[in-house]
């Protein structure tokens, strides 16, 4: 800070002005970039519970269609067992059937009807039979051509697990209306392998007697295509999942997390996310990647039938960095615009501080200087301020500029009443006493000396008189006693005491005179 003391008031001014200035652009950028990255934050989450609403609406849909089409399917087979014995129904009518659901929607990859106790006339076509001679009528329209054909029944069809429950609750009396909606998993039927899970429903016949299951396969492929597939991504970096109740993943953007369970990819540290995910929770949810990327998480749950017992997760997350990239990029924008202007204001400032304080400092200072030098006696010559504007500055110069004509005005009366009193203290010197001093200076001191002097003559005349050379004179006569002449005009005491006594010696010299006569 002592070096500080030494700048010129430009170089002060500018240096404050420019840390400031510096200081408020930080501080702006630091607000605008917190309120920012707030609003962005909200406006993303927003944004991403659009999104995932929008997938969950299209995934909600695609299982409603299916449900639907299979439950008609269903309904359809109902009353055909309803209102004939299975053992007068042909084989073929049945195929139709199952034919129609395969081809009914771009979802159902294959469309089947497992008959547990198929009479005699249903196993007469082999391809419907499978290896442990169960009857098994299996169509698939996996192409999306618009017809089915038929496929190779295999028992892993039978060993579903959901179709496993479903028998179980069929044996025990129940009597089930809603759809078994089975675990996402790999399956592979036809040499085709695809993520995918069948949609059951029990068909009744005769007296509500059980008997078969339909059932559709979804294929998560294609929905894939539509929910999780890059091309369809917003962000770089967002990945989009779709899980089952119990956290299986059914499909993901990133294939090699199918099939298996989410909480168990997380890091232990994301137990809210767990939590979310094992109670069915909705929200915004901040998670690190196994991959170790900061990210946002939004799941949102959604049922699979109107009697919600069934609740699947869609998900999606999206790398922090890209949403708070748009944040970075108008932060450098903010920094770079506010260095910009901050070069412009100093350059501004600049040019204004040279043109009205520091190229005028110079000038004042200088201008005194030179004042302060003619005052001291150090120069005989002073030169007034220019005076540039009427501001401040310019008040001061004129201000300065008045003093200095007035103190060159006084110290010049002063001189000349200086001389005068040269001169007349050398007319003293000469015996002239009645010099004076007439000139009054401009200093009161030197005033009152001039009174205290002339005072002092006027006393020395009096007492003395007006002129010490005739007093001399006379003097110089009595000395060689000559005492025929006097002062002229005696007015001093002096020369009156003079004058007197020289009358007085001229009496008693004629007194003696006469004596010496006589």
């Amino acid at each position: 800070m002592k070096g500080f003391s030494y700048l010129k008031i430009g170089t002060k001014l500018m240096s404050a002005i420019g840390l400031i200035s510096a200081l408020g652009f930080g501080v702006l950028a630091y607000i605008i970039s917190i309120n920012v990255n707030a609003d962005m934050v909200e406006s993303t989450s927003q944004t991403l519970r659009s999104e995932v609403k929008a997938q969950t609406n299209y995934v909600s849909a695609a299982f409603g269609e299916l449900n639907a089409v299979t439950l008609n399917t269903k309904n359809t087979l109902d009353n055909v067992f309803a209102s004939t014995a299975i053992e007068n129904i042909s084989l073929a009518r049945i195929d139709n059937v199952i034919s129609s659901l395969a081809s009914s929607s771009y979802l159902v990859s294959y469309a089947f009807l497992y008959v547990p106790d198929a009479p005699a006339h249903f196993k007469t076509d082999p391809i419907f039979q499978t290896q442990s001679d169960k009857t098994i009528i299996v169509r698939s329209d996996k192409d999306n051509v618009g017809k089915s054909h038929k496929v190779q029944a295999q028992d892993q069809i039978a060993e579903f697990p959901s179709i496993q429950v479903l028998l179980s609750a069929v044996k025990s009396g129940q009597k089930i209306h809603k759809p078994f909606i089975g675990k996402p998993k790999q399956i592979t039927i036809d040499e085709h392998s695809f993520m995918g899970t069948p949609i059951l429903f029990p068909v009744y016949g005769v007296n509500g007697k059980f008997v078969g299951i339909i059932g559709s396969v979804l294929n998560f492929d294609f929905l894939r295509l539509y929910v999780a597939d890059k091309q369809v991504l917003n962000f770089e970096g967002e990945n989009r999942a779709l899980l089952d109740q119990d956290g299986i993943v059914a499909m993901h953007t990133m294939s090699d997390r199918t099939q298996k369970r989410l909480q168990d990819l997380l890091n232990k540290d994301d137990q809210d996310v767990i939590e979310a995910l094992n109670t069915h929770k909705d929200g915004v949810y901040d998670y690190i990647t196994s991959s170790g990327v900061p990210s946002y998480l939004i799941i949102q749950p959604f049922a699979l039938n109107d009697e919600q017992d069934t609740q699947w997760m869609m998900l999606i997350s999206v790398p922090k960095n890209i949403i708070l990239q748009n944040v970075e990029n108008l932060l450098i924008l903010v920094v770079i615009s506010s260095c910009i202007i901050l070069v412009f204001v100093l350059t501004a400032l600049y040019i204004l501080v040279r043109k009205i304080i520091s190229g005028r400092l110079p000038d004042l200072l200088t201008g005194l200087h030179k004042f302060f030098e003619y005052v001291n006696h150090e120069t005989q010559e002073v030169s007034l301020i220019r005076v540039k504007a009427h501001d401040e500055l310019g008040k001061i110069a004129m201000m300065v500029n008045q003093n200095i004509n007035r103190t060159k005005d006084s110290l010049e009366q002063d001189e000349q009443a200086i001389t005068q009193a040269a001169q007349t203290a050398k007319a003293v010197e000469d015996g002239d006493l009645t010099a004076r001093i007439d000139k009054d200076p401009a200093n009161p001191q030197l005033k009152e000396l001039k009174d205290v002097l002339n005072h002092m003559l006027s006393t020395l005349q009096t007492k003395i008189g007006s002129d010490t050379n005739e007093i001399a004179r006379v003097f110089n006569a009595y000395t060689q006693l000559d005492f025929s002449t006097e002062v002229k005009d005696a007015q001093g005491r002096v020369e009156v005491v003079t004058n007197t006594l020289g009358q007085e010696i001229k009496k008693m010299l004629q007194a003696s005179s006469n004596f010496a006569k006589d």
